[in-house]
């Protein structure tokens, strides 16, 4: 089930007007699903770290752009206290990609927090419940349902799922939110949405047509 508003985390990753770090990926997290500020400061230069690392693999990728794909600051991080308590936490990026994976590595440092975990320690399987909660997944969860709960029965296209959340939810590149994935289909074949969507072949297209689980759909 979808957290409750006051309860919810918001999670998005947009462009922006920054010359060098064009990309935002933010998190909005409430009072109860924030550990404190201070706290989390302390580990933006580990996100920093890993949102560098993604980016100039994805840097390396792009031909056009390797010439960048040097070390340096492809990220930067910031948290800030959040108005009604809890805090906002911003990944800037020089992609996406960048962007998403110092959120993560912000997100997962706050889950542990929240569990009483130092961040990288092993987890229980309850903890790791725990953890994809305080990671988004049911939030992520509800928009999959409401989108696809409106649309066709036999399911719609990565693409136009792709659009549906930006028009919806204001969040593009969703994927990169949710781990190192090269597509939004990469993404809804991640093991915590094996039981909320299926993935389906289209005769003669390219595109998978995506479509809400059986149980899902109940």
């Amino acid at each position: 089930d979808a957290p409750a508003a006051p309860d919810r985390i918001t999670l998005k990753v947009v462009p922006v007007d920054e010359a060098k770090t064009p990309w935002l990926a933010t998190a909005d997290l409430p009072a109860r699903r924030a550990a404190g500020v201070e706290q989390l400061r302390r580990h933006t230069a580990a996100a920093v770290e890993a949102g560098n690392a993604s980016a100039i693999q994805k840097l390396k990728r792009r031909r056009e752009t390797r010439k960048r794909a040097k070390r340096g600051d492809h990220c930067r991080v910031e948290v800030r206290r959040r108005d009604g308590g809890g805090v906002t936490a911003f990944a800037y990026g020089v992609n996406a990609a960048g962007a998403g994976a110092a959120l993560r590595c912000l997100l997962n440092a706050n889950a542990a927090l929240l569990a009483g975990r130092r961040p990288g320690e092993p987890t229980t399987s309850a903890a790791d419940a725990e953890t994809r909660a305080n990671l988004g997944w049911a939030e992520l969860v509800a928009q999959l349902r409401s989108i696809l709960s409106r649309g066709d029965s036999s399911g719609i296209c990565c693409n136009h799922l792709s659009r549906a959340f930006e028009r919806d939810f204001g969040s593009a590149l969703v994927e990169t939110l949710f781990g190192e994935h090269e597509s939004l289909a990469a993404l809804l074949r991640a093991p915590e949405l094996r039981d909320v969507v299926q993935l389906v072949q289209q005769p003669g297209r390219p595109d998978l047509a995506v479509r809400l689980a059986p149980a899902a759909a109940a």
